[in-house]
Formats: structure tokens, C-alpha cells, sequence
């Protein structure tokens, strides 16, 4: 008891605080409003810490793997995996909307309001590459809407540092990881409330919006969700870590993946998430790299709802979706769709936006979309997280068998 307790009791209160969060939004309704500062108070505190700390995690990794001459051979692995995983799912999302089309007979003269529309602005595919992958000033990197820029600076940062030798500097992103995970740690003794709260706020705003079209799409990406979750990854990490390494995976997963589902932020799972890859046996440094790189460009929970957008906005225009060719078109997009997403809450503006970019529609269809990102936000979060866990075990597996061949 003891013992499941130590593994598990931390995710039992966070089931706890949401539980009771939703049934309060859902009694409450608009008065659940009212506890909405608690949990966006909580998440404003994570991000504040998040940002540097995936700076500071992402430059002492890349430093110490260079310095071990691993730099290389990780990352080249971790980014074969990402395509690999990703791809699975997003072919494994297209089999299910082929089979169960839950935007058959969709009534195509639904929209937005005028005012959600005119967010959207066509921009060209060349300039949304760009401001995907970088900034334009130095202070927007420290964003938690620009990780990926950050992630490429901070590895950038971390080959200089080795490369210099810089003894202090290196020091420097050490300690600093180390101190802002412990500080994150200080910060989830309040999660289970908080939580609870933000959680009332969202189902009071939600609830009324699962029209039958989208209740059947947030089903089957929950379906989706839960076959990757229990199943998917569980034999991804019995193949490459073992029955051991599988038990390990499932006693530090729950806390990380909850928090993850609840708050639909991969990157506020960052600290958990690098504990638990630590657990199941990947070597810190490869978990220090693997998780925050992964939470900025490998989402395949966001894939997997690319396919259902792509499919919606298909459905629209009442475009056929099976074949060879539509496949390749609907998983290219998804795939690439969710590599430039963000890794926070609210963020999926810009994957859909390249949705309706990549399709040649127009981009007010973005309006459209968005609802459906909404409501499948929280399984999708769930993936986009535990996946970066399953990618660090698989790839640090990869590069260990590895270096056994070279020796």
C-alpha cells in the first residue's frame, strides 16, 4: 500500500481535484466562472518557470551529450523517432476517420461569427515557416509561445558552451535546471486545486459547444487517445526497455500525463515528464533533451487531430478522403501541421492556419476548425505528452545498442 501510494497517490489527488472540478462546471455552469483566476493564476506561475527552465534543461543536455560526443548520434535518433511515432499515429487516425467518418452529411453552411473569422489573415506558407522556427528580437524568445525558437537557441547555446569549454557556463545550465525543476516541484503541492478549479472553468465554457458532429469526432480522438496511451506505447516501451523498464514507465507516467490532460499543456508536463523517462531508465541527459525538444516539435496527439481537421474541412467542401493521394495529402499535412503548433494552450492557431494554408482554402476557415481543436484539446495533450516519454526510452535504447555495436 505504501508503495502504491508513493507511485501513485500524487496522480490520485490530481483525478481527485478534476473530478470535482468538473462536476462543479457542470452543477455551477456560468457560476464556475467564478474559480477561473485560481487555475489561470496556477498556470501563469508554471509557464513563468516552464520557459526558462526548458532553456536551461535543453542547453546543459546538448552540452553534456557533445562533451560525451553523443550529440550527434542522439539526436539524429530522437528525430527518427519522433517522424516514426508520429507517422504511426497519424496513419492509424486516417484508418479510423476512413472507417467511421464522423463528419458524414455535415451541414456546410455552419460558420463562426464574423468577428472569430476576422482573426485570420491569409499569410504565405514561406513567411508561416518562418515565424514558426524563429523570432524576430532576442526577448521574444523567452515566450511560451515561441518553445521552438527557444529549443533551437538553447541547443545552439549548449554546442557553443562545449565547444568553448566553458567550465562556468556549463556550470551555469546545471544548476539552473536543476533549480527551476526543483522550484516547479514546490509549485505541484497546489496542482489538485487548482487544477480543479481551471478544470470547472473549461467544462462551464465547453459543455454547450459538443454539437453531434464534434462529439463524435472528440470520441473518436479520445478512442484514439486511449489506444495510444494503454496500448501503442506500452508495446513501444516493452520493445525497447523490457518488462522492467515497462513497470518503471507506469509508476512516474500518471502524474505527468494528468497534469498534461487537464491544463492541455505538454510543456507544464516538461519536469514531470523527464523525471518519469529518468525512471524508466534513460540516461538524464538523453531525458533532459528528449522531453523539451519533443514538446516543441513532437506532437503526435496534435497529429492525430490534424487527420480530423484536415478530414472536417474536407467534409466541407465535400472532398472524398480515401485513396492513395488523399491519404499522403491528409497525414503530410497532419504531420507537418503539428511540428509547428505550439506547445501550450491556445497555441493550435497556427497549425490551423497551415491547415487551411497546405489545403488552398481559405484561411477564415481557420474560424471554422478551431472549435474542433477546442474540444479535442485535452486527449490530444495527453499523447503530445506521454509520447515525448516513449520517444526518449526508445531512442536512448537505440543509441546504447548502438554503441554496443560500435564496441
Amino acid at each position: 500500500m505504501n508503495t502504491f501510494l508513493k507511485n501513485y497517490g500524487q496522480s490520485l489527488l490530481l483525478l481527485a481535484g478534476i473530478g470535482i472540478g468538473g462536476v462543479c462546471g457542470i452543477v455551477f455552469k456560468e457560476n464556475a466562472h467564478a474559480v477561473a483566476p485560481v487555475g489561470e493564476f496556477f498556470l501563469n506561475i508554471l509557464f513563468t518557470l516552464v520557459v526558462p527552465l526548458v532553456f536551461f534543461s535543453v542547453g546543459d543536455s546538448i552540452c553534456k551529450l557533445h562533451k560525451q560526443g553523443q550529440a550527434g548520434s542522439v539526436l539524429g535518433k530522437l528525430f527518427l523517432t519522433f517522424l516514426g511515432m508520429s507517422l504511426a499515429a497519424s496513419i492509424l487516425a486516417y484508418l479510423f476517420i476512413v472507417a467511421i467518418n464522423p463528419f458524414e452529411g455535415f451541414d456546410s453552411s455552419f460558420t463562426l461569427s464574423g468577428e472569430q473569422n476576422g482573426r485570420f489573415e491569409k499569410i504565405p506558407f514561406s513567411q508561416a515557416l518562418v515565424q514558426a522556427f524563429s523570432v524576430s528580437d532576442f526577448s521574444e524568445l523567452f515566450s511560451k509561445s515561441k518553445l521552438l525558437p527557444l529549443i533551437i537557441f538553447a541547443i545552439i547555446f549548449g554546442f557553443a558552451t562545449a565547444r568553448t569549454d566553458s567550465s562556468k557556463v556549463a556550470a551555469f545550465l546545471e544548476q539552473g535546471s536543476a533549480v527551476f525543476m526543483k522550484m516547479i516541484s514546490f509549485v505541484m503541492y497546489i496542482a489538485p486545486v487548482c487544477l480543479g478549479c481551471y478544470f470547472a472553468d473549461m467544462v462551464a465554457s465547453l459543455g454547450g459547444q459538443l454539437l453531434t458532429g464534434y462529439l463524435k469526432a472528440f470520441v473518436i480522438d479520445l478512442v484514439l487517445a486511449l489506444i495510444l496511451f494503454f496500448v501503442v506505447h506500452s508495446l513501444y516501451v516493452l520493445l525497447f526497455a523490457g518488462k522492467d523498464g515497462l513497470k518503471a514507465y507506469w509508476s512516474g507516467i500518471l502524474p505527468p500525463s494528468i497534469t498534461a490532460f487537464a491544463t492541455c499543456s505538454s510543456a507544464v508536463a516538461i519536469p514531470g515528464n523527464i523525471q518519469a523517462a529518468k525512471k524508466a531508465g534513460v540516461t538524464p541527459a538523453v531525458a533532459e533533451a528528449a522531453v523539451p525538444l519533443g514538446t516543441a516539435i513532437h506532437k503526435d496527439g496534435s497529429a492525430v487531430a490534424g487527420v480530423l481537421k484536415i478530414a472536417f474541412v474536407l467534409a466541407i467542401f465535400s472532398q472524398d478522403i480515401v485513396g492513395i493521394g488523399n491519404a499522403a495529402q491528409i497525414i503530410g499535412i497532419a504531420l507537418f501541421s503539428a511540428i509547428v503548433m505550439g506547445a501550450v494552450t491556445g497555441g493550435a492557431a497556427t497549425g490551423e492556419l497551415l491547415i487551411c494554408t497546405m489545403l488552398g482554402v481559405d484561411p477564415q476557415m481557420a474560424g471554422v476548425i478551431i472549435v474542433l481543436g477546442l474540444i479535442v484539446d485535452m486527449p490530444s495533450t495527453l499523447i503530445n505528452s506521454s509520447a515525448n516519454v516513449v520517444s526518449a526510452i526508445v531512442a536512448d535504447s537505440l543509441n546504447k545498442r548502438g554503441k554496443k555495436h560500435r564496441i
